[in-house]
Parts: structure tokens; sequence; C-alpha cells
């Protein structure tokens, strides 16, 4: 380059080399677009070895992170089954026909840890079937703290540490009967002793709750 003065001016930076570094960059976009499944394995490849390398670091981050390892399972498994459903579903049948008896283990543990839930979940079953007009999400531990653990119909206590079937144990009572158009919410249930529900039975409405 020439200058007004005469004098022979070099560049010292040339105008092609950031016009390479872009063009590079360009290139990499590019393949990586079109070898996405090599990229993808070639990700994979790595983090299965760092995995490997890291095993503090990664169950630290796990037991830092048990939320997200919670989200990132539940896409994986979305999208394995958005993948191919019919062989998901498969999969899924397979392992519930070897596993049955595992399974049916594990729900009568369930059960029995968490009867008042049993107890609601086959209330508001029955209320379904009866296509009563209102539903509520009734909590039976909540009915039963709210009428302090006393029987609504012989008034005395009810023993807490007492299951079904003993006739003395707590029972969820629908003052008027969901046989008779009753509804299943808060203010028609109420705590009884089991012997106290059976005898009742649907002999007619009772008192309605006032709260």
């Amino acid at each position: 380059m020439v200058c007004k003065s005469g004098i022979i001016v070099m560049n010292t930076t040339p105008a092609s080399e950031p016009m390479k570094g872009q063009k590079k960059r360009e290139y990499m976009r590019a393949w990586r677009r079109a070898n996405a499944e090599k990229v993808r394995i070639a990700a994979k490849i790595r983090l299965k070895a760092w995995r490997k390398e890291n095993p503090e670091k990664r169950n630290a981050w796990a037991k830092a992170n048990p939320e997200k390892i919670k989200a990132y399972q539940k896409e994986y498994d979305h999208n394995r089954y958005l993948a191919n459903p019919s062989k998901r579903k498969a999969s899924l049948l397979a392992w519930t026909e070897k596993n049955r008896d595992r399974l049916r283990e594990a729900k009568r543990i369930w059960n029995i840890e968490n009867a008042d839930k049993v107890r609601g979940y086959s209330s508001k079953r029955r209320a379904r079937k009866r296509n009563t007009s209102t539903i509520q999400n009734v909590l039976v531990n909540e009915v039963y703290k709210r009428d302090g653990w006393r029987c609504q119909i012989c008034k005395k206590r009810v023993n807490q540490k007492l299951s079904y079937p003993n006739p003395l144990s707590s029972s969820i009572d629908h003052i008027v009967p969901l046989s008779k158009g009753g509804a299943h919410s808060y203010g028609n249930v109420q705590l009884t002793h089991l012997k106290c529900n059976v005898a009742v039975g649907v002999g007619g409405v009772k008192q309605t709750r006032l709260f």
C-alpha cells in the first residue's frame, strides 16, 4: 500500500485471516448438521468416559440436583415413547408380565401404609359410580381430625391404632347416603366406628353437618 508521501506501508493483518476463521466456523456448523448422529454418538462416548473417570463428581451432582435428574429422565422417557410408542408399550407390557408378583407385593405394602388414602379413593370411586353431582377430594385424615376422633353416631372415642376390619376402627360415613343422592363432600361425611356405620347402613338421612 502506497501513502501520499510515497512511503510503502505493509498491511500486517491480512484480510483473509478473519475470513478463514469465519469460513471454518460455518464449515463446522454445516458438518455438524449433516452428521448429527455422529456428533451425538461422540458426545455420548465422551460423557460415558467422563462419568467413569469422575464417579465422585457425578454422585455429588446427582445428590445436589434430584429434581433436574427427575426432569431429564421424564423427558428422556417421553422422547423414547414418541420415537416408537408401539415398541415402548410392548416393552412395558412385557416388564409388567414378568414382574407381576413384585408389583402385587409393592401395591399390598403401599395399601397397608396408606390405608386412609385407599379409603378415600374407594369412597370417591363409589361416588363416581353413582353419578353423584358433588364429588370433592375428601381427605379422611382431615375428617378424623375435624371430628376429634370421636364417633359421630355413638359419640364415643375412636382408637386411632385400630385398623380395618376391626369393628371399632375408624370409618367414613356419608350422612346423606350416596344411594339417596348424597354428595361426597366434607359437609356430608363424618367419622364413625366401623360397626356403627354398618349398623346404620342406608336406613335414612342423618343430621347434616353445619360446617
